[in-house]
């Protein structure tokens, strides 16, 4: 099974074609790389340039630069994903350049020479790979050259409907099969007029089709199905035909280093896409075994053999978790009362202790204790010399107020800090006495730091951007098609329900009633086969409190509130989740109530209009 995902954010022409222009401006500056900037705090860079573009041209919704830069990055997908445009490693810097066949490209758009567009599309489909290692869609991972597949199939078919190539690539992609197999099905579906099964979304809306439509390389015919153009066709048949199906690349692990090979990244994205177990699987593993592991003396030891043994030993993995409360002294340390011995146990004297002071370590300065030892260590391979700091939910606590000063020390250059800081005297004096010298700190390039951030998240106390700037991101998408999470049930009335066909249906209602991404439910937001209880307690009242609460008052209910026990218009069939409890909803015409458990099952299998697994699946 594979992981393909196609572009989704824009299928315009000119969002195409102005990304295209503002790198083809700059394309002898900087060898060509123009930095991503903020529009909106007017930062000079990449998404700055797109919006003046946009303002000059009279746009419609650029009267004034969108608060979230990623709108304008996102415009940058279709053109990297047929290689007209090219983007840095590291995406921290986001650093963007026109490709020389991104140079034809525009001047072809600029000049309306169709067909120079047409043959540099048909050069793109040849060289690029679409499946995985693609800059424009960089999270995915299948063997499916999915622009060619819906070629191909056009020219077979005789023409295809969007729901019939959305049909062949989840066929392909979640069977593992040929071509011809899934045309087969879809010649199988048009000779029984019988309607294509519907497709998971992320085989759906490939914006590459209505940007292609828009261009003439398509037509879209009456019927609904789509053929390549007769200029396109007359000309490149036969070089479409030979387009590669499916790649044969290797999955290369995706760099998450910066150019020094030191790490220092916040992975984000909406709540229960995996981050921190992607963290823990790449560094860590999933058990502890790719951690190296020592002895109280700091000296390396065998890995213990079982996941129980490695707990609580000492290890090259530090981790912690901010919250409103974390604060300077929690991350680095402090000093605290402690039980000091005066005298030493002997034959004829007991152990003395007495209420002392003493600076206690906390976990930045046991890494960072750690990496110093570590890279000093001839025993230990380049590898193992690593030290990872990982915190989790960065967001939650004032960033600025915990780290202080050592807010300095994330200006690395070469994977050293480019800047000493004097830290107090306490830590410094502490460090001495641990070993190492001086009265200045830098973070060494084996210490990587690794951070999760949920989108969701309503943080007390926002990153700004310079806190942000120093830091790579990669943003985690929801993945509905996970094999682990595809497994997952929920019970609603005893009867069993798929949690990644539930989240099929609900995540399109959230962004619709938050107008935004970052309120969906990936698919770890729950760990396993959940009972009626907890999917209440976790899942429904997620989805008041943070998305549907808002929408509902006594006067008036919001049309997008979606908590509804069927799909009828009006106010009726509206519920909260406290009539999920109790008594459940009263009903004003029947002077009743309806239970809270036929309230769930409505919203569930009416409103979402999901079907219960067979039977048979079920305990």
């Amino acid at each position: 099974m594979g992981s393909l995902i196609m572009p989704k954010h824009t299928g315009l022409v000119s969002e195409f074609q102005t990304p295209l222009k503002v790198c083809y401006d700059r394309k002898d500056v900087n060898n060509g790389w123009v930095e991503n900037g903020h529009a909106k705090q007017g930062i000079d860079g990449f998404t700055l340039y797109l919006y003046q573009e946009y303002h000059a041209a009279n746009a419609l919704g650029h009267s004034t630069p969108k608060n979230d830069n990623s709108d304008y990055t996102k415009d940058a997908q279709l053109p990297l994903y047929f290689g007209f445009m090219e983007i840095s490693e590291t995406r921290s810097k986001a650093l963007r350049r026109i490709t020389p066949s991104g140079i034809e490209m525009y001047e072809a758009l600029v000049a309306n020479d169709k067909d120079k567009i047409y043959s540099l599309f048909i050069n793109a489909l040849e060289n690029m790979t679409f499946g995985r290692n693609n800059s424009g869609c960089e999270n995915s991972d299948s063997d499916l050259e999915a622009p060619n597949i819906l070629l191909i199939s056009s020219v077979i078919l005789g023409g295809i409907k969007r729901k019939e190539y959305y049909y062949i690539l989840e066929f392909m992609d979640e069977n593992g099969c040929d071509l011809s197999n899934a045309l087969s099905k879809v010649a199988y579906y048009r000779k029984k007029q019988e309607d294509i099964p519907d497709t998971a979304v992320t085989y759906t809306d490939a914006k590459f089709i209505p940007f292609w439509v828009s261009l003439g390389f398509l037509t879209d015919a009456s019927d609904g199905r789509l053929h390549i153009s007769s200029d396109v066709f007359n000309r490149y048949a036969a070089r479409i035909m030979r387009l590669r199906i499916k790649n044969t690349e290797t999955p290369k692990k995706r760099k998450i280093y910066s150019p020094d090979g030191t790490m220092q990244k916040i992975y984000y994205g909406c709540p229960g896409t995996g981050k921190s177990f992607k963290i823990k699987e790449e560094i860590e593993g999933v058990d502890g075994e790719l951690a190296v592991y020592f002895d109280d003396k700091g000296k390396k030891i065998d890995t213990p053999d079982t996941k129980e043994e490695r707990i609580g030993k000492s290890s090259n993995i530090f981790r912690t978790t901010f919250h409103p409360d974390y604060d300077y002294a929690t991350f680095v340390g402090s000093y605290k009362p402690v039980m000091e011995v005066v005298k030493e146990k002997t034959e004829n004297q007991k152990e003395e202790k007495e209420l002392g002071y003493s600076f206690v370590p906390q976990v930045f300065t046991k890494a960072y204790i750690r990496a110093y030892n570590s890279k000093k260590d001839k025993t230990l391979s380049s590898d193992e010399k690593n030290v990872y700091l990982i915190i989790e939910e960065i967001n939650r606590g004032n960033c600025a107020q915990i780290f202080g000063d050592l807010f300095q020390l994330l200006d690395r250059k070469g994977g050293v800090s480019e800047f000493p800081v004097v830290p107090d005297t306490e830590l410094i004096n502490y460090l001495n006495k641990e070993g190492i010298p001086g009265n200045t700190i830098r973070l060494p390039e084996n210490l990587h730091i690794l951070a999760t951030m949920n989108t969701s998240d309503q943080s007390l106390f926002p990153m700004d951007s310079a806190f942000k700037r120093r830091w790579s991101m990669e943003y985690i998408p929801i993945n509905l098609q996970q094999e682990i999470a595809q497994k997952y049930t929920f019970r609603v009335k005893g009867k069993e329900y798929s949690w990644v066909k539930f989240l099929e249906k609900v995540n399109p209602l959230i962004r619709k009633a938050t107008d935004s991404e970052d309120k969906q439910m990936g698919e770890f937001f729950i760990k396993g086969d959940i009972s009626e209880e907890d999917f209440k307690n976790k899942v429904m009242f997620y989805l008041w409190n943070d998305v549907c609460k808002d929408l509902y008052s006594a006067s008036r209910i919001s049309p997008l509130y979606f908590m509804r026990s069927d799909d009828a218009e009006g106010n009726k069939n509206v519920f909260t989740f406290a009539e999920l409890y109790g008594k459940g909803r009263y009903e004003d015409d029947t002077k009743d109530y309806t239970a809270p458990v036929d309230l769930l099952e409505g919203f569930i299998t009416k409103k979402l209009g999901l079907t219960h697994l067979p039977a048979q699946n079920q305990e």
